[in-house]
């Protein structure tokens, strides 16, 4: 079940990341977008946890959620008018997934490398063959499981 949330929240970045990037581009520079679309995903990763412990309907609480989350948690950097269709439906994208995966048990988490750590390649795909490579930015994070392996 984990590698199943784990491919959705992957085709979360393919599809979703990318029309929001773009779209958020018309207005910001790249790393500005990254550093954006970064921090949707751990805020919504944050609330999607809380959510979890308290348990429930997962498909009750993803539209609320999504519609807390885009009212009242958006970084104050994008403003209310500059959210269009592109960056809601990557955020409700990411609340579907990162519910789910915040609701298995044992729940798996999300990782991001910090800036100016070693990448590991084993959690993280890098172009070409960057042995002792930097993180400057990771840009989608991996899903790890409770023993450190990915999914």
């Amino acid at each position: 079940m984990a590698s199943t949330v784990a491919d959705d929240l992957w085709n979360v970045y393919k599809n979703e990341w990318k029309d929001a990037r773009q779209s958020l581009s018309k207005e910001k520079h790249e790393e500005e977008v990254i550093y954006l679309l970064m921090r949707i995903v751990r805020g919504v990763y944050d609330e999607c946890e809380k959510e979890a412990m308290k348990g429930g309907n997962v498909e009750k609480k993803q539209q609320q959620i999504a519609e807390d989350f885009i009212r009242h948690r958006l970084p104050l950097a994008i403003h209310k008018e500059n959210v269009d269709k592109p960056l809601t439906a990557f955020i409700r994208r990411c609340v579907q997934c990162l519910l789910r995966l915040c609701s298995l048990n044992p729940a798996p988490y999300i990782h991001w490398i910090p800036k100016g750590d070693m990448i590991d390649k084993e959690k993280f795909d890098i172009e070409g063959d960057k042995s002792g490579a930097v993180c400057d930015w990771t840009v989608w994070p991996a899903v790890v499981l409770e023993n450190g392996h990915t999914v």
